[in-house]
């Protein structure tokens, strides 16, 4: 089957919502008081700003009753209640928005009429931003193709069109900061995150010995770690071997700075020390962690109804092998081995019980702190030199410092 990511670009999108007419209309038609509409309105209408600096003003602009004031708390909120029909605006196409990213995805087993349907799609979007005074930027919007293995680069294909404007094919794709190829290999988010933890390991550098261990402690979870676990799950379990050396040796060498250690320290009592997650085991906690908020009866609920669907089947034959334990998750046909749901549920079911049957999240990571603990391996090399010279330095005085 091809797929289509269509990835629009709205320009000036919190600064172009009409909030005298149609604001109102629309926060009146989803539930809101009289009282609340009024005050909402009038706080978005009749607004005007400038420029201070050095104690010098800008002239006044009025804004002409546009804007939802980006940056604001009510500006998202109040972003996503105004384009909230837009989701619904073809059966043909799955909408994904977050804010003003708006993703379409559109499939079709045969490619020429995937194309037609991404023509109508977008005709109906175009005419929705139109009545909607919201304006789509065709230069800065883009689409990627997926297409099913095995098959060949479709030839003469068609165009896809906005506004009379052809939107431009690419090869890869930023959204909310995981970057996505149309071959789902995430090399070019790899490289982008290598790229950031080497930053990060040259700033531990230039603060070695200026900084005491609690600062370059902070540095490493704020500019490293943060890095490293965001969105793990949807693009860990395709990294290879050399790709997970690499992340490895980063952070190998960043804990090292951390605690002012010789070159070729060993790690595994830093980490312990240090209770940081090995790169090894991230993909699985972060997992778990995951799939634990759509099985656990309080945060199921809370959770998106696509992805709770996943993690929550059950088939009516309960004579197979997944139900012989009751905490595993049935994995349904169609998922392959490179797919990111099997990978996500088989992590989840080859996990320990006690970590799966947690009372609740807090219980869960800190279960996952003691056995990411437990399965730091020491060294197992006879007589090894470097665990000689380890044995007389005491890193828990260089901690509280």
């Amino acid at each position: 089957m091809y797929v289509a990511l269509i990835l629009l670009d709205l320009t000036l999108a919190f600064d172009t919502i009409e909030t005298n007419e149609i604001l109102p209309a629309k926060l009146k038609h989803y539930g809101a008081d009289p009282l609340a509409t009024n005050l909402l309105k009038e706080f978005f209408t009749k607004r005007s700003h400038f420029v201070e600096w050095n104690d010098t003003k800008s002239k006044t602009m009025t804004l002409h009753d546009h804007s939802v004031v980006q940056g604001s708390c009510l500006g998202a909120p109040i972003f996503n209640i105004y384009t909230q029909e837009l989701q619904k605006i073809s059966k043909n196409a799955d909408i994904i928005m977050f804010a003003d990213d708006t993703n379409i995805i559109i499939s079709s087993d045969n490619i020429n009429d995937l194309i037609i349907k991404a023509n109508n799609v977008l005709e109906k979007i175009n005419q929705y931003m139109s009545a909607n005074k919201l304006l789509v930027n065709e230069s800065k919007s883009a689409y990627m193709l997926f297409k099913p293995k095995g098959k060949r680069e479709p030839t003469n294909l068609g165009q896809i069109i906005i506004k009379e404007t052809e939107i431009k094919r690419v090869q890869h794709a930023r959204y909310l900061g995981i970057i996505i190829d149309d071959r789902m290999s995430f090399k070019q988010q790899f490289n982008n995150l290598n790229k950031k933890l080497k930053e990060c390991v040259n700033a531990l550098i230039a603060v070695r010995q200026t900084l005491n261990y609690k600062a370059k402690s902070q540095l490493y979870h704020s500019f490293f770690e943060s890095h490293l676990k965001y969105a793990a799950v949807t693009y860990f379990d395709k990294l290879n071997k050399k790709q997970m050396d690499i992340l490895n040796k980063l952070q190998k060498k960043s804990i090292r700075l951390v605690f002012n250690a010789k070159m070729r320290c060993h790690t595994g009592k830093l980490l312990k020390l240090a209770e940081i997650t090995p790169i090894d085991q991230i993909y699985k906690c972060e997992t778990l962690k995951f799939v634990y908020k759509y099985r656990n009866e309080l945060t199921k609920y809370e959770q998106p109804q696509a992805l709770s669907e996943i993690f929550n089947y059950e088939t009516k034959n309960k004579k197979t092998r997944q139900s012989y334990n009751k905490t595993n998750i049935q994995i349904k046909k169609e998922y392959k081995k490179d797919h990111t749901a099997y990978s996500l549920i088989k992590t989840w079911n080859e996990a320990e019980n006690d970590l799966k049957n947690s009372g609740n999240l807090w219980s869960l990571k800190t279960l996952l702190k003691q056995y990411t603990k437990n399965n730091i391996t020491n060294c197992t090399v006879k007589k090894c030199f470097q665990c000689t010279i380890d044995k007389n330095v005491k890193y828990e005085k260089y901690m509280s410092k």
